[in-house]
């Protein structure tokens, strides 16, 4: 479901099936599918489609919020897990005023 909800972002911001689709790297038939397929799971309709896309209604308005916050979420716990498992890894830098310098060696 979070792929479909990462497609979901994409359409309601690049406002263009083709765009989205192309975004994601996937097709515009997969990118629809999906949208699709994740009306279908909520049972509602989440896009005004016509020969193109004509905005979000007001249910897809409402999952649009929900899906960034888990989208978001989703992508934290695997960076968390990354970390966990790897290490954490990069710069540190310590400011001190120099009569703590000293004290900063130890």
């Amino acid at each position: 479901m979070i792929d479909k909800l990462e497609f979901f972002i994409a359409l309601a911001r690049e406002e263009h099936f083709g765009r989205a689709a192309e975004v994601c790297g996937v097709t515009q038939p997969t990118l629809s599918a999906g949208i699709k397929q994740l009306e279908g799971q909520l049972g509602v309709m989440l896009v005004l489609r016509g020969s193109r896309f004509q905005g979000l209604t007001p249910e897809g308005e409402q999952v649009l919020v929900w899906a960034r916050r888990i989208v978001g979420d989703s992508r934290t716990m695997r960076e968390e897990m990354r970390a966990a498992r790897h290490g954490l890894s990069g710069r540190i830098r310590i400011a001190a005023v120099p009569t703590a310098l000293a004290m900063v060696a130890r």
